[in-house]
Formats: structure tokens, C-alpha cells, sequence
């Protein structure tokens, strides 16, 4: 148990740290690392795990256990959008998503992260239209391949940009897409992500309003409101007083961001 988390994990989210391509480190060193801040949780991104190097899931869940971490997992992005136009493209982006969630089960993972889609703002309405469809579809799949292999599965509110038009990026269009992706066997769980509701206008107090116990994870980190900076988050407090999630995970650009984290929260 941490010697400055207050209380017993059971009983709030589990805090941890997200791996990042900008830290160099491999998947063990970086548990070392999370545990020995004395942090709980470690969420990998599978994007971010593509080295042969890297061990087989299940055994990347042993390894954060080793050192007393709970895991998750961030599903693919940078290369894989559910929402994307053209269907061999979107096909294959659900394909390795659904890896990454069968990863995900093997390192009995407590979440796997997913994002709602884009399309480029400035393709007209129709294309709009069709790939948000097109992205409620592979959501529904994901989610049905999510419930077979026995992990839930969590939308991420996104940032708004100029550049693009994303799905998820109010409370609104968040539980908007929720609701076109659910169905009476399965829904859809939530990840609140704290810096991409600042940088898109949102107080993200209205995201624990609206969606309460369904949020399964939280992402933190900070920024002045016109990007989405992922500088380091100083309130961790007011995330564990707020949020009834399983994890809450630090989401910066280095190591000494992460430090910058844990400091601020002793």
C-alpha cells in the first residue's frame, strides 16, 4: 500500500501512470519506476508497445504485478480510427483494436481506453455523417468482442480542435454517442479525461454529472485551455473526492512531468 495515496484503494480510484514513447523505457523499467513513486496502477498504450522486444500481455500484466500495479490498456490511435472513411481502412482498425483488447483480458486488465473517431473538419457534412456512422459500428463491435473476453471497454472524451471533428468531445456528444452505441446486452463504459475537457471548454465536473458511476477511468493532466499541452496535473485530490472510477492515471510527457505529479499530490 502507498505510504501517501490516503486510504485503502478498494475504497477510491487506484492512481497511476500512463507510458508514453517520449520516456524510452521498457514496459518493466517503467513499472519499477510507477511503483517505486508509489503509485498503483500502470495503463499501458498498446500503440506504444510495438518493440519485439516487448513481452506477450499476459506477461506484462505479471510484471506490474510484480510490483504491486493493477494494468489497462489504451487501445491504438495514432494510426487507427474507428471512424475512419474509407471501410478496408476502418475494417483494420477495428481488427487491431480488438487484439488489443484480447491483450487486454490476458493481462487481466481492469480497463481498455478507446476513442470515439475523427474525420477532417473541413470535408463537407455527408462525409461527416457517414463516418460517424461508421464509427458507431466499430464501436458496437468492439464492444461485443469486449464482453466475450471479459473486459470492459471505456470511451474517451476527446479534445476539440480546429483540425478535426471529433465525436466525443462534450458531455453532449459523449453521451450522444454512448447512446447510439449501446444495446440491452451490452454498453458502453466511460474515461474521463480531464486535460482533453479543458482544452475543449469543459468544466470536467459536468462529465461526473452526466455520466457518475459508468466513468470506469480517469486520465490527468492540465492545460491553460487553448491546447491540449498534457502538462502536469496538481489536483489529484479533487479527482479521488469526485470520482468513483477504478483508476485514475497521470497522463504526461516525461518522467520528471510524472515526478512534477507526485508532488504536488504528497
Amino acid at each position: 500500500m502507498s505510504d501517501w495515496l490516503p486510504g485503502d484503494p478498494s475504497d477510491r480510484p487506484r492512481v497511476g501512470a500512463a507510458t508514453d514513447l517520449r520516456f524510452l523505457e521498457r514496459p518493466a523499467a517503467f513499472c519499477e519506476h510507477v511503483g517505486a513513486l508509489g503509485l498503483e496502477h500502470v495503463e499501458f498504450k498498446r500503440g506504444y508497445l510495438g518493440s519485439r522486444s516487448t513481452p506477450p500481455a499476459a506477461r506484462l500484466g505479471a510484471i506490474a504485478a510484480e510490483y504491486g500495479l493493477t494494468v489497462s490498456m489504451h487501445v491504438p490511435f495514432r494510426d487507427c480510427n474507428v471512424a475512419a472513411f474509407d471501410p478496408r481502412t476502418r475494417h483494420a482498425a477495428v481488427e487491431t483494436i480488438q487484439e488489443t483488447i484480447t491483450d487486454a483480458a490476458a493481462a487481466d486488465a481492469l480497463a481498455v481506453v478507446v476513442h470515439g473517431g475523427s474525420v477532417p473538419a473541413r470535408y463537407p457534412d455527408h462525409v461527416t455523417s457517414r463516418a460517424r456512422e461508421g464509427a458507431i459500428e466499430s464501436l458496437q463491435t468492439l464492444t461485443a468482442h469486449a464482453e466475450r473476453v471479459g473486459v470492459p471497454l471505456a470511451l474517451e472524451n476527446q479534445p476539440r480542435t480546429d483540425r478535426d471533428r471529433r465525436f466525443t468531445t462534450t458531455p453532449d456528444d459523449l453521451a450522444a454517442m454512448c447512446e447510439a452505441v449501446d444495446t440491452v446486452e451490452r454498453s458502453l463504459d466511460v474515461t474521463l479525461d480531464v486535460g482533453h475537457a479543458t482544452a475543449s471548454g469543459q468544466d470536467w465536473h459536468r462529465y461526473v454529472d452526466r455520466f457518475g458511476d459508468r466513468i470506469r477511468a480517469v486520465h490527468m493532466h492540465d492545460n491553460d485551455g487553448t491546447r491540449d499541452a498534457h502538462e502536469p496535473f496538481e489536483d489529484l485530490a479533487s479527482v479521488l473526492d469526485a470520482v468513483s472510477a477504478d483508476y485514475a492515471v497521470f497522463e504526461v510527457k516525461s518522467l520528471d512531468d510524472l515526478q512534477a505529479c507526485v508532488d504536488a499530490a504528497r
